[in-house]
C-alpha cells in the first residue's frame, strides 16, 4: 500500500493559513495589552489607582516614551523625500 504525499500547495496554504493565525493571535495580545495599559494609565490620573496599575501605568508610559524616541532617531535617519 502506498502513501500519498500532499501536494505542495496545499502544503503552502495550510503554513500561510496557521501563520496568519498566529499573527493575528499575537497583534491580538498586543492590543489588548495596549489597551489595559491605557486603562492603568487613565485610572492612575485620577488619583485611585491601586499599586499595580500605578505599575503597569508606569511600564507603559516608559514603553511610550522608548517608541517615541525610536521612531524620532529612525525618521532623523531618513532620506527619502517621499513624505514631502
Amino acid at each position: 500500500m502506498r502513501v500519498r504525499r500532499a501536494e505542495p500547495a496545499v502544503l503552502g496554504h495550510q503554513h500561510r493559513e496557521r501563520a496568519t493565525t498566529m499573527l493575528i493571535l499575537i497583534l491580538s495580545v498586543v492590543l489588548l495589552l495596549a489597551l489595559g495599559g491605557i486603562v492603568c494609565v487613565y485610572w492612575t490620573a485620577r488619583g485611585d489607582a491601586p499599586r499595580w496599575a500605578r505599575g503597569v501605568a508606569r511600564t507603559t508610559d516608559v514603553a511610550s516614551d522608548v517608541l517615541l524616541r525610536a521612531n524620532k532617531s529612525n525618521s532623523g535617519n531618513n532620506n527619502n523625500t517621499d513624505n514631502a
